[in-house]
């Protein structure tokens, strides 16, 4: 997956690139779209809001993206997942049968960590 999300943003033109998170939130809904989940963005919950959800049949996927100039994807990926389980934003997809937690996060050099629990 990490191959292919750098992929993408390799061939997306810098100069048509944003520096915001908001950025790519859009292409990673996009992209969820494209191969072929059902797509939820900033679904709100009682405890906040999430970045992204994919759903298809049974299976759920609740996403968490972070960016950041400063840290690293390192050091952002466990406050990503730390999030997701203190907000317990899967919660609200409870009837699934497959919850799957994602977090992404992207540096200031375009580069890519991504871990799934």
């Amino acid at each position: 997956m990490t191959k292919s999300v750098r992929e993408l943003f390799a061939n997306i033109a810098y100069d048509l690139t944003t520096q915001k998170e908001s950025y790519y939130h859009s292409l990673f809904l996009l992209a969820g779209r494209l191969i072929g989940y059902e797509v939820e963005g900033e679904t709100h919950t009682d405890k906040g809001r999430i970045d992204a959800v994919l759903k298809k049949e049974k299976t759920v996927i609740v996403v968490e993206i972070k960016y950041s100039k400063e840290k690293t994807p390192s050091q952002m990926i466990e406050k990503a997942l730390k999030q997701i389980k203190e907000k317990k934003y899967y919660e609200k997809y409870g009837d699934r049968e497959i919850r799957l937690l994602l977090a992404i996060a992207v540096g200031d050099k375009k580069e890519i960590e991504y871990r799934f629990q």
